[in-house]
């Protein structure tokens, strides 16, 4: 498992690498707890598309980050590729936050 966080000038960018289960949870859930509360004004991007599995934990962190995001007042939005989108939308996320399916995307320099 790895976290990552990355600062653009209108994200802070939360890339995970790896199996996004009870293990994983308290490492995620720390470093996305702490960039958020650097984000600022900047929107919150969780980038799930290099997580090759996740289960009710890694769910609770995304769920946990958003009441956060709601408290502080900063946006969040997931980016994921199929199989863990498919998860997302089961679980309901997508009807709380945006859910892409590519970076650029999320941060708006796709192109059309």
């Amino acid at each position: 498992m790895v976290v990552t966080v990355e600062r653009r000038a209108g994200a802070v960018i939360v890339r995970v690498t790896g199996e996004m289960d009870l293990p994983a949870a308290p490492l995620v859930r720390r470093r996305l707890q702490r960039a958020i509360a650097a984000a600022g004004g900047r929107t919150v991007v969780v980038d799930l598309t290099r997580v090759s599995f996740l289960d009710s934990s890694g769910l609770g962190v995304l769920l946990g980050g958003f009441k956060q995001c709601e408290r502080w007042r900063r946006a969040m939005v997931v980016v994921a590729g199929d199989r863990i989108r498919s998860l997302l939308e089961l679980a309901g996320i997508p009807r709380l936050m945006p859910v892409y399916r590519t970076l650029r995307e999320a941060l708006g320099t796709e192109k059309t």
